[in-house]
């Protein structure tokens, strides 16, 4: 993956559609983890934060198909969430935050939640964008962001290491942004 250029002067879009607005408030989530040890430098501990903050879910690591990253379900009274082990710890600390972003905001919408491979696709529902939003912003906030560029991180490939985060999430979470993202030859 490549570097980190400016973000444009002028506001550009990546969606098709506005972003709806987070049904809980991230900020305060962040700043609760951070203050009760749950973010260690830029990383943040998502699947021990699920399992002590919401005993109400179950962490399952299962072999799925290859196109399915994880689900979330309502299981016999408990919220059961699924995230397919063969993909590698990265994607899997991001599809935790997915579907924490799936329970905290839609699970009075819905009993079951089955999430294909993110960032392929631009046809998503505003629940997915939603909680592929949710998940961005807790694992990479824009202010660590800021202060990483600042302090002189450059590469995707880095800035991914410091948040444990797949390079397609951080490049996506950056493009998001309004960052160029430069491929290196």
């Amino acid at each position: 993956m490549g570097t980190i250029g400016n973000k444009p002067k002028k506001f550009r879009t990546m969606e098709r559609f506005e972003e709806p607005e987070m049904l809980v408030d991230l900020e305060s989530i962040r700043k609760k983890a951070i203050e009760e040890g749950y973010v260690n430098g830029n990383r943040f501990d998502i699947e021990r934060f699920i399992k002590e903050k919401y005993p109400n879910i179950i962490i399952k690591r299962e072999e799925l198909a290859s196109d399915i990253s994880g689900k979330l379900k309502m299981e016999d009274g408990v919220w059961v969430m699924t995230v397919n082990s063969k993909h590698p710890v990265v994607r899997q600390r991001y599809t935790l935050g997915h579907e924490l972003g799936h329970y905290l905001n839609h699970r009075d919408s819905k009993k079951s939640f089955e999430d294909s491979v993110f960032f392929r696709s631009n046809q998503k529902s505003s629940m997915e964008y939603m909680a592929d939003q949710f998940a961005a912003c807790l694992l990479m906030p824009e202010s660590d962001i800021n202060t990483l560029l600042k302090n002189g991180v450059k590469t995707v490939k880095e800035m991914a290491s410091k948040f444990d985060v797949s390079l397609e999430a951080m490049k996506y979470r950056l493009e998001q942004l309004g960052y160029g993202v430069k491929k290196n030859n």
